[in-house]
């Protein structure tokens, strides 16, 4: 009968290594997404800037930060 493993070696197993060329893929992929966002964010009306809590002021703001930028990286 084999031995059972752990689930420390089932964990250690499981970790996704990613190359350098798949980073970059999805740094750019999430730069694209993140410009998608800010674009729908700048063709919002008054009415459904008010519905989600933010002003225009603010939604100009994000929108006009660089596209390299990131949210998860925003330093509020």
């Amino acid at each position: 009968m084999p031995a059972l493993r752990s689930s420390a070696v089932i964990a250690r197993g499981a970790r996704r290594r990613f190359s350098p060329i798949a980073l970059v893929a999805q740094f750019i992929t999430r730069m694209v997404a993140t410009r998608r966002s800010r674009a729908a964010l700048a063709r919002l009306t008054d009415a459904q800037l008010k519905d989600i809590g933010i002003t225009r002021r603010e939604a100009w703001s994000e929108t006009n930060r660089p596209f390299w930028e990131l949210p998860e990286r925003h330093r509020w």
